[in-house]
């Protein structure tokens, strides 16, 4: 074999080995760094997951807890307190209730009757100047 073609081959090897270990390099960084991805997107999918399973109890427990006090307040009727008992006897007993009462019962029907009145022509009037 020729000794210039054999130094040629073996300065091309020396040459290319450098670059192929360099690609090679890359392309296992490139492989780690989609595996990498996919695992922080399966992450993320889980935790939207777990957020919106979350959200949607939160949202299940507001709604029963609203409905259970329409339930209690639909069922209860608000019994008035002492207090407001009182404030309504003393309402009752006062001066100005009794006048309002009599007042009422010496109401007396209006005397006032309407009348019927001729009804007015009007044609013309709307048109004047």
């Amino acid at each position: 074999m020729n000794t210039k073609l054999l130094n040629k081959v073996i300065m091309a090897c020396l040459f290319v080995s450098p670059i192929t270990h360099i690609y090679a390099d890359t392309y296992r960084l490139h492989e780690e760094r989609q595996r990498y991805l996919e695992q922080q997107r399966q992450s993320d999918e889980k935790i939207r997951a777990y957020q919106a399973d979350r959200d949607a109890k939160w949202e299940y427990e507001r709604r029963k807890r609203e409905y259970q006090q329409r339930l209690d307040t639909a069922r209860k009727p608000e019994l008035p307190t002492q207090q407001q008992i009182n404030k309504l006897a003393d309402l009752m007993n006062s001066d100005d209730a009794k006048n309002a009462v009599s007042y009422m019962e010496n109401l007396q029907p209006d005397p006032y009757q309407p009348q019927q009145v001729e009804r007015a022509e009007m044609d013309g009037f709307y048109m004047s100047k």
